[in-house]
């Protein structure tokens, strides 16, 4: 199920697929969270000792209104592109995968990274030219 996982040239099995998935949301979930510290620590927003729930909630709306999209848009793009580039195709379907994970990342990374998915099952371009 998470084979070859760094391979994005490999055509995947639906279930392959699918633990590509969930490794992509294990993954990016992570850089976002790496994003996010550092975009803190740059800015200086951080948490008062002592702040009730509201405040932090109010910080955290802030930060998904602002960064975590942004991360998530490029993280959803960037592999969708770098599947297609590995597998060497381009052609509507990828295209659109690649156009619909960019769309996707605004509703959230859950959804986005299902066009990435569906990518790595498709088998890999023939044509020497590409």
């Amino acid at each position: 199920m998470f084979e070859k996982l760094t391979d994005f040239s490999f055509q995947r099995t639906r279930k392959q697929a699918v633990g590509f998935y969930l490794a992509s949301m294990v993954g990016a979930s992570v850089l976002a969270a790496i994003v996010v510290i550092i975009y803190l620590r740059v800015t200086g927003v951080h948490l008062p000792q002592g702040m009730d729930i509201d405040g932090s909630i109010q910080i955290i709306q802030g930060l998904e209104k602002g960064v975590v999209p942004i991360v998530v848009f490029l993280i959803s793009t960037a592999l969708a592109i770098l599947v297609a580039r590995a597998k060497g195709i381009y052609n509507r379907v990828t295209i659109g995968c690649i156009f619909l994970a960019a769309i996707l990342s605004i509703v959230g990374a859950l959804f986005s990274l299902i066009p990435v998915a569906y990518l790595t099952t498709l088998p890999k371009s023939t044509s020497q030219g590409t």
